[in-house]
């Protein structure tokens, strides 16, 4: 899994996984969505994914599948109790959680 902040200051975590595997990485995307909640009380939306493809090396067909952290009250949640050990993220964070 990859955790970001994307443009608009919500939290974005996402992973590949091939097609013929989304259905158990969406069990375990909901398992991180009620993990959050019920350990720290961070609200998100429910996993998903999209049309975009890719196509590994080895020819492997893979698909993101996401979730995001969009309500101010989760993400400052986020920010306080779990954090980016990566500065850059880091940054981006509180950057995010202290403009209005």
């Amino acid at each position: 899994c990859e955790a970001t902040v994307d443009k608009e200051g919500y939290i974005e975590i996402q992973m590949q996984k091939s097609i013929d595997l989304l259905e158990q990485g969406s069990n375990f995307f909901f398992q991180i969505k009620n993990g959050l909640e019920k350990q720290y009380g961070i609200t998100t939306t429910n996993p998903f994914t999209d049309n975009k493809v890719v196509v590994r090396k080895d020819g492997i067909k893979t698909k993101p599948i996401r979730l995001k952290i969009k309500r101010k009250q989760s993400v400052r949640k986020f920010a306080s109790q779990i954090g980016f050990e990566d500065k850059a993220k880091q940054k981006k964070l509180l950057k995010a959680i202290s403009n209005p």
